[in-house]
C-alpha cells in the first residue's frame, strides 16, 4: 500500500500502468457476448470508453495514480501557457524589430558616420560651391523671398548689345543659375558638377510631359544634361553622355540638383511613424546630411575616393571610367539550359532607347515582372540544338530577353538573378532623413530611408506654395 498518495514513484507509476494494460488486454480477449435474438456480437461496455480504462487496481492506487496525473495535467497546461506567452513576445518583438529597422546602437551610429562623413567631406561630394559667406548669412536670416519694393530702372541709363543666336542660350543658363555641387558616380566611374534647376524645369525633370513613358524618361536625362557644367572626362553631348552614364547613377544627378536649387538648410514635414501618434512632424535639416553616410560600405568609400583622386588629370579619369561598372560585361552559362547569358550595368541609353522603347510594345502582363528582372541581361545565346559546330542563335532585343527568362527555370533565374546583382552590392548610396524626433510622443528614429526624388518634389512643392501664399 501507498503511504503517501500524491507521492508516487516512476517505477510505481510504471508497474501501475503494467497492471492496468495487462488487465485491458484480458477483457479485449474474453469471449464476446453474444445476443440470440438480434443475433448481434457486441464486446463488453467497458471497451465503448476512451482511453485506456485504468481497471484491475486497488482503490488506494487509483486515487495516487489519479492525483498524480492530475498534478501532470496542472503542469503541462501551465508549460503551455508559459510557451503560448513565449511565443506572443517572440512575435510581438520581431514585429517591433521589422518596424523599426536594424537600427544600431547610438556609439556605433556616430562612429560609422563620422568614418563615412570624413570620405564625403574629403572629396567635396555635394558641397555647394559659388556660395559666399554673405549669400549664406541672407538664406539664414530669411526662408521666404518677400517683395517690398520695385525700383525703376531707365533703359536709357545702361548700355545695352544684341546677343549672337548661338549664345543665347548659354547667356540665359549662365544669368539664371548661380549655385553649383559636387557630385561623385559610383556605378559610371566619374565626377561631374551640376546646377539647379528653374521652375519649369523641375516640372520636366519630376513629372515629365505625360506623352509616353519612353518621352518622360527623355526628357527627364535631358534635363540632367543640360545641369552639368563639368565633368572629369570633359564635355559630352547628349548621346555621348546617355552611353557613358549608368541608369543606376540617377538618384545621385537628382541629389545634385536637389543640393544647387535648394542650397540652404531646410526643413521637410513628414508623418510621424507611431501608429498611436501619426502627427505631423516638420524636420529640420542639413542639405548634405541627406547622404545616409553611415551606411555606406567600405567598398563603397573606396570607389568614391578613387574616382575622386583619379579625376585631376583627364587620362586617369577616362581610365578608371573604362573600368568602371557601366563598361563591364560579364558572361555566364546557365546550368539548366546552356544558355550563355552576357550581364552588365545598363546605361542610360540602354534604359532609354533599348529597355523602355521595345518593352513598351508587350503588351501581356504575365511578362510585367521579368521586364524589370531583365535590365541586368544584355544579351543571351541559346545553343542550336540542330548544329554540329556548337553555333548558338544571338538575340539582344529586350523583348525576346524577357520571353526567353519566362521559360527558364528557377534555378536558371536564380544564377541570374545573384550574378546580375553583383555589380550593385556594396555600391548604392542611401538618402534619407537623420535623427528625426516626433514633438509631439518623442519617439526618435536614427535615420528614415526617403527617395531622394521625393525630397526634391516635396521642396518644390512648399516653394511654390509659398510664392502663392505671398
Amino acid at each position: 500500500m501507498i503511504e503517501n498518495k500524491n507521492d508516487i514513484s516512476l517505477s510505481e507509476l510504471r508497474k501501475l500502468s503494467e497492471e492496468a494494460l495487462n488487465s485491458e488486454e484480458q477483457e479485449i480477449f474474453e469471449d464476446p457476448v453474444v445476443d440470440e435474438q438480434n443475433e448481434e456480437t457486441t464486446l463488453p461496455e467497458k471497451k465503448k470508453e476512451e482511453g485506456i480504462p485504468l481497471t484491475g487496481l486497488s482503490p488506494e492506487s487509483m486515487e495516487a495514480l489519479s492525483s498524480y496525473m492530475g498534478e501532470m495535467d496542472k503542469e503541462i497546461e501551465e508549460a503551455k501557457k508559459m510557451k503560448e506567452e513565449h511565443e506572443a513576445k517572440r512575435m510581438e518583438e520581431e514585429e517591433e524589430e521589422s518596424s523599426e529597422g536594424d537600427e544600431m546602437t547610438d556609439d556605433e551610429f556616430n562612429r560609422a558616420y563620422q568614418e563615412a562623413v570624413v570620405v564625403i567631406d574629403k572629396t567635396n561630394f555635394g558641397t555647394v560651391i559659388d556660395f559666399t559667406d554673405e549669400e549664406r548669412e541672407k538664406l539664414r536670416k530669411s526662408k521666404k523671398i518677400r517683395l517690398e519694393e520695385v525700383e525703376t530702372i531707365s533703359l536709357s541709363s545702361i548700355k545695352t548689345k544684341k546677343a549672337k543666336k548661338k549664345d543665347v542660350e548659354k547667356i540665359i543658363q549662365r544669368s539664371t543659375n548661380f549655385h553649383t555641387t559636387n557630385i561623385v558616380l559610383p556605378l559610371s566611374g566619374y565626377t561631374a558638377t551640376i546646377k539647379g534647376c528653374s521652375s519649369h524645369e523641375l516640372i520636366s525633370l519630376l513629372d515629365g510631359s505625360g506623352a509616353s513613358p519612353l518621352e518622360d524618361t527623355r526628357t527627364k536625362w535631358s534635363v540632367i544634361h543640360s545641369k552639368i557644367v563639368t565633368t572629369s572626362l570633359g564635355d559630352m553631348d547628349f548621346n555621348e553622355f546617355l552611353h557613358k552614364t549608368a541608369a543606376g547613377d540617377y538618384d545621385v544627378f537628382i541629389y545634385g540638383i536637389l543640393c544647387s536649387t535648394y542650397p540652404e538648410n531646410d526643413s521637410i514635414e513628414i508623418k510621424c511613424d507611431n501608429e498611436e501618434c501619426g502627427k505631423t512632424i516638420k524636420h529640420e535639416y542639413d542639405i548634405r546630411s541627406l547622404i545616409r553616410a553611415e551606411l555606406m560600405e567600405e567598398k563603397l568609400r573606396e570607389r568614391i575616393m578613387d574616382i575622386v583622386d583619379s579625376s585631376y588629370t583627364r587620362e586617369m579619369a577616362i581610365k578608371l571610367h573604362d573600368e568602371s561598372p557601366v563598361n563591364i560585361e560579364n558572361s555566364i552559362q546557365l546550368p539548366d539550359s546552356g544558355i550563355i547569358v552576357t550581364l552588365h550595368v545598363q546605361s542610360a541609353y540602354d534604359l532609354i532607347y533599348k529597355y523602355i522603347k521595345e518593352l513598351t510594345e508587350i503588351k501581356d502582363p504575365k511578362f510585367n515582372t521579368l521586364s524589370i528582372f531583365s535590365t541586368v541581361v544584355k544579351a543571351l545565346y541559346i545553343p542550336d540544338p540542330n548544329s554540329d559546330d556548337e553555333e548558338y542563335f544571338e538575340f539582344d532585343s529586350p523583348i525576346d530577353i524577357v520571353k526567353t527568362l519566362y521559360n527558364l527555370t528557377s534555378k536558371d533565374l536564380l544564377v541570374i538573378k545573384k550574378k546580375g546583382e553583383e555589380p550593385f552590392e556594396g555600391m548604392n548610396i542611401i538618402f534619407g532623413l537623420m535623427n528625426v524626433t516626433c514633438p509631439s510622443c518623442r519617439k526618435t528614429r536614427q535615420s528614415i530611408p526617403m527617395d531622394v526624388e521625393s525630397i526634391l518634389f516635396t521642396q518644390y512643392r512648399q516653394k511654390t506654395m509659398e510664392l502663392m501664399v505671398e
